[in-house]
């Protein structure tokens, strides 16, 4: 499937918004609200999930509130080498507290998103990168407050 993939229509991005708002909606639930039938709900979401339109369903949870409330954005330089960035990259994601990675063109070859309970611990997680064989130099912000994080996508 490619990453452009348009094959859907009007009502399946009205499906997409309902589950986007609240992936708890039942397929009864968004029938009644789209005058469909049940049947064709479910065909139209599972079309949309096999395609990979829909890549999954997610509880929002509080970092802040499960004791994580602390969070830095990391730019990362790299030694260029072939394949480096799907090598790297993994090696970034699987690092505790990393919760974002993004391969970049410019400046910086990755941008990531860590988490941590307290200051020492998000401190812990960022020295972790220095020791990771690639990384040439990296620069740190701790995050001081979020003023808008959303994940949804504008259908």
């Amino acid at each position: 499937m490619p990453d452009n993939y348009s094959g859907i229509d009007e009502i399946d991005k009205k499906i997409l918004r309902i589950l986007q708002t609240d992936s708890r909606t039942t397929r009864e639930q968004i029938a009644r609200q789209l005058n469909l039938s049940k049947s064709a709900v479910h065909y139209r979401v599972k079309k949309m999930e096999e395609s990979g339109v829909i890549e999954g369903y997610h509880a929002k949870l509080s970092a802040a509130k499960l004791g994580k409330g602390y969070e830095a954005v990391t730019l990362i330089r790299a030694k260029f080498s072939p394949s480096y960035h799907e090598r790297l990259g993994q090696k970034l994601a699987s690092l505790r507290g990393v919760w974002a990675v993004y391969f970049t063109f410019g400046e910086s070859d990755f941008i990531i998103l860590t988490r941590g309970v307290d200051r020492e611990d998000l401190l812990s997680s960022i020295e972790n990168l220095t020791k990771i064989k690639g990384i040439d130099r990296t620069s740190s912000q701790l995050v001081v407050k979020t003023i808008k994080e959303d994940v949804t996508v504008e259908i």
